[in-house]
């Protein structure tokens, strides 16, 4: 999520005021860099486990809620890694809503999301009870560590707020009042980037050159994010991610 020393254009400002010296151009929508991301080295122990709700009422009515924090297939597929273009271009065709983040049945969904610096994301409450959304910006490196940024209450069956988010890095929500409730969004200050879905796989559909680039593939559960070096040979690449259990800040 770094910024890099090329210009073409007018470029946005971040929060801070900093200009950005990234190329912003119109990018293609189509199909250009794919692949898989998996987990060695065994099984984390929290998988799959079922989270005390210390008795509330209005989220045990939803049954077991299960941890988010590891999605992993039986083949040690890893879903939630976002997998981000080192140094790409910002695209100007992008809708200002990145998405929407949803509290429901006491978990925010999705767990992991990602947009374009500049874009917002749309906060709602969809339960039968009151919630809050800390948004927390993660310090990099550490599992929980970062600073408030904003705090927004949410009434229950309809509590919704929008923030546009203008400055690159990974951003944590969580609920104060379940303080089990936590999300995540990565604000990549250029397009191309894409989240692993449940089979460990990803798509990032913006058209990119021909050449030789870097990706980065990043997982809350790791203090360091994965590199790989990817060709793009007729407007395709693809490119395949490990992440090792034992570096993980939990296994």
């Amino acid at each position: 999520f770094s910024m890099v020393n090329v210009s073409c254009g007018k470029s946005p400002k971040t929060s801070s005021g900093f200009q950005s010296v990234r190329t912003v151009i119109e990018v293609e929508e189509t199909p250009c860099l794919e692949g898989r991301v998996v987990l060695t080295g065994g099984i984390p122990s929290t998988l799959g486990q079922v989270i005390d709700v210390i008795g509330n009422p209005l989220c045990s009515q939803h049954g077991a809620i299960i941890d988010p924090t590891w999605k992993v297939s039986a083949d040690g597929e890893l879903a939630d890694v976002v997998v981000t273009l080192k140094n790409g271009p910002i695209a100007k065709n992008v809708p200002d809503l990145g998405g929407t983040i949803d509290q429901k049945e006491c978990l925010f969904l999705p767990n992991m999301s990602a947009v374009q610096m500049g874009q917002s994301v749309r906060f709602k409450n969809s339960d039968m009870t009151f919630h809050n959304v800390r948004v927390v910006h993660h310090q990099l490196g550490t599992e929980l560590q970062g600073e408030s940024v904003a705090n927004y209450a949410q009434d229950s069956m309809g509590g919704e707020n929008t923030r546009v988010f203008d400055e690159p890095g990974v951003y944590r929500i969580e609920c104060d009042v379940h303080r089990w409730m936590r999300g995540w969004i990565v604000v990549n200050e250029g397009i191309h980037f894409a989240v692993s879905d449940s089979l460990g796989k990803f798509q990032i559909s913006r058209a990119l050159p021909d050449g030789n680039y870097v990706l980065q593939a990043w997982h809350a559960q790791f203090p360091e994010p994965v590199t790989q070096n990817v060709r793009v040979s007729g407007g395709r690449g693809t490119a395949h991610f490990e992440f090792q259990l034992s570096f993980a800040f939990r296994s």
